[in-house]
């Protein structure tokens, strides 16, 4: 992706795709805090679709074992 600006309007197609092919719905975002997620947009989306919004902090690295 080239800019960050797009990642709502992705995110809402990934959304769709996924819940018109698989009859999946998202019910969790993890992320690493940044800004994107953040937007008025993205929370609003999220909270219509009942979708858990879970972050940390950035470069945090995966637990091991």
């Amino acid at each position: 992706m080239k800019t960050h600006s797009k990642m709502f309007s992705i995110f809402q197609s990934f959304y769709n795709k996924i819940k018109n092919q698989f009859g999946i719905l998202i019910q969790t975002l993890h992320n690493d805090n940044t800004r994107e997620y953040l937007s008025h947009f993205f929370i609003t989306f999220m909270k219509f679709h009942d979708i858990l919004h879970q972050t940390s902090w950035a470069y945090t690295p995966k637990k091991m074992g």
